[in-house]
């Protein structure tokens, strides 16, 4: 959960980038967006990637986004862990504050919120 350059991906992945199942992607990898000839594709990729969630969201109740937002940010850290242990390179897939906090601080739920 993090925006890297096309050709930041190549270099890390080395050849063996995972394959994107987003509706930009279909089935291609991620470190194939190494030019500008790509720069279209790769906003694609970048909006169909937030759509996803913006998709998912109104489907959620008001009270329960937090804790699915915080559960994003979560598998988002995990996922960084496993890919620099598979990719084994410095300095790997860095992991923002911002999204650190977000995954660590308490996922309040709107109806507590408002019940007091």
């Amino acid at each position: 959960m993090d925006f890297f350059l096309g050709l930041t991906l190549a270099k890390r992945f080395d050849g063996e980038a995972p394959a994107c199942s987003c509706e930009e992607c279909q089935g291609e990898p991620l470190d194939r967006f190494t030019s500008m000839a790509q720069q279209i594709p790769a906003a694609g990729h970048n909006a169909s990637s937030l759509m996803e969630w913006a998709r998912q969201l109104p489907t959620l109740d008001t009270a329960d986004r937090p804790a699915w937002w915080q559960q994003q940010c979560r598998q988002a850290l995990d996922n960084s862990a496993l890919w620099n242990a598979q990719i084994q390179q410095l300095p790997g897939f860095t992991v923002s504050p911002d999204l650190s906090a977000w995954a660590e601080l308490p996922a309040r739920r709107a109806a507590a919120r408002h019940a007091g």
